[in-house]
């Protein structure tokens, strides 16, 4: 088996299974689990007045996450079933 035959059968079997990609890091090495590292929600609008004028829970339109040592934001969410879980 040649070189460029092994690189594309790597590559194959990334893109058929993209689960094992590391997880995006900061500057420092945290991932977004780390317990140094905070979800920061953005809301639309409308949940924007019903979170601060009636303290109505709504689910946010995008997650970025924080590293609190470095300060990098560096990882975000967009998909509406992980967002949920952050509701």
């Amino acid at each position: 088996m040649n070189e460029s035959s092994s690189s594309t059968d790597e590559a194959a079997d990334k893109a058929a299974s993209p689960n094992l990609e590391e997880p995006e890091r900061c500057s420092c090495g945290h991932d977004r689990v780390h317990h140094m590292v905070s979800p920061m929600p953005t809301y639309t609008t409308w949940g924007t007045f019903w979170i601060s004028l009636l303290g109505i829970s709504a689910t946010p339109i995008r997650l970025d996450f924080k590293c609190r040592i470095c300060g990098e934001v560096f990882d975000f969410i967009r998909d509406e079933e992980e967002l949920k879980k952050f509701l």
